[in-house]
């Protein structure tokens, strides 16, 4: 029972989260139903469909074991039948018994097999009606003395329909006038005696009116459950706005805003992940990268003709890259990193030199620089998985050959020749 209720109050959630458009109108629809009294609560044709959906697995559970409910009560009356009517009608009643009860159960399988809202409300104003006509049908007859105490019965009925089953409103107006209708038909047709005249129009508005306050009574049990849904929805809502804050936040932590590459936090964390998960089979290449007498570049251009520089540089690296496999990162002021996850150190030394020319051939101006253009350096370093933990020292040290050797160059980390061999 508890894996039961487990597993529909999921459901109920996952309903509730699936029927959140992402449309803006409709936050700003639910918004200000929130702020409507529960009395005047109306909900939209749009909210209301919504509603109907996220609702419908629970609604389908419930008018399915309505309708199992009122046919095995039904089928169970049986028994009863010899002590109330005459022999000869005994057949004729197990008939009408047997053909509502399967009727009842038909329903029930439609209403199972239905994957969303639509005919629950047709099923029910057909149902409720079988049942009335079953009983009046049946009582007028083969026993007129008994059709008051069926339709009564089928009254009753109606009456758990038009409450239990939440069908739309509109429905429920007409099963409730299309019962009162045949209940009333029903009531009029049973001779005098035994019912006078008198006595089945106070029956007609004794009951007749009582369904009637019972569907009234429904449409505010249903404003309930629309405060409730709009209430769901309002939180949903929210919860989903701080969900995409948060991923905002998560993605502004994790990206530097001048280049619009990971940072230096983003890289340690996709550089620890490859140090635990990667094959061990493959080979990681890495290389810094560093922008040749960038300090000069600021003091003669000035700070934002730097940055200009800095963010183009960036767009030239990425765009030698392999897209959704290599991962770059600014690692700090005018240094960048590459990680090239399964190459082996000539193909990480070919992506380097052309990241190299690229940058040289775009002829940014760098007054300070080689031939006055931007120009960058690389180290570049390889290693296994199980050899990564000094991979960024080696790339370190390679930059730094290559800028002892006259920049504008790619350099290999020491030793690595004897890796690739």
């Amino acid at each position: 029972m508890t894996d039961r209720m487990t597993r529909s109050e999921a459901e109920e959630r996952a309903a509730h989260r699936d029927a959140v458009p992402s449309d803006p109108g409709f936050a700003e629809a639910i918004e200000a139903l929130t702020r409507v009294r529960t009395r005047e609560l109306r909900l939209p044709p749009a909210i209301h469909a919504a509603f109907r959906q996220a609702t419908w697995q629970s609604r389908k559970k419930i008018i399915r074991a309505w309708l199992v409910s009122i046919a095995l009560l039904n089928a169970l009356c049986l028994p009863l039948d010899p002590l109330l009517a005459d022999e000869q009608a005994l057949g004729a009643f197990a008939a009408a018994r047997f053909g509502l009860t399967m009727f009842l159960l038909a329903a029930a399988w439609l209403i199972h097999a239905m994957a969303k809202p639509g005919l629950e409300g047709v099923i029910m104003i057909a149902c409720c009606a079988a049942v009335m006509v079953v009983a009046g049908a049946t009582g007028l007859r083969y026993g007129p003395e008994l059709t008051e105490r069926y339709i009564v019965h089928a009254a009753f009925v109606a009456g758990s329909g038009v409450m239990v089953t939440r069908i739309a409103w509109r429905d429920t107006l007409i099963l409730t006038g299309v019962s009162i209708a045949l209940f009333c038909g029903f009531l009029l047709q049973i001779p005098d005696p035994p019912l006078s005249m008198n006595a089945a129009a106070q029956m007609a508005l004794f009951y007749g009116g009582g369904l009637a306050g019972l569907t009234f009574a429904r449409r505010a049990h249903d404003r309930l459950h629309y405060r409730v849904f709009v209430l769901t929805m309002s939180e949903r809502l929210k919860m989903r706005e701080i969900e995409a804050m948060n991923s905002r936040l998560f993605a502004m932590a994790r990206t530097d805003p001048l280049t619009s590459l990971s940072n230096r936090r983003h890289f340690d964390e996709v550089y620890g992940a490859l140090r635990i998960g990667a094959d061990e089979r493959s080979t990681i290449g890495l290389f810094m990268i560093d922008v040749d007498r960038f300090k000069q570049l600021n003091d003669e251009l000035g700070h934002a003709a730097g940055d200009e520089r800095l963010a183009a540089v960036a767009g030239l690296i990425r765009s030698e890259l392999r897209e959704g496999v290599d991962f770059v990162a600014r690692f700090g002021g005018e240094e960048f990193v590459v990680l090239l996850p399964d190459v082996v150190l000539e193909e990480a030394r070919a992506i380097a030199e052309r990241v190299r020319a690229s940058v040289e051939n775009r002829a940014l101006l760098n007054p300070g620089g080689l031939a006055g253009v931007v120009t960058v350096s690389i180290g570049v370093a390889a290693a296994p998985p199980g050899r990564l933990e000094r991979l960024v020292e080696e790339a370190d040290a390679a930059l730094y050959a290559a800028k002892q050797r006259g920049r504008n160059r790619v350099e290999l980390a020491a030793g690595a020749a004897v890796e690739t061999a």
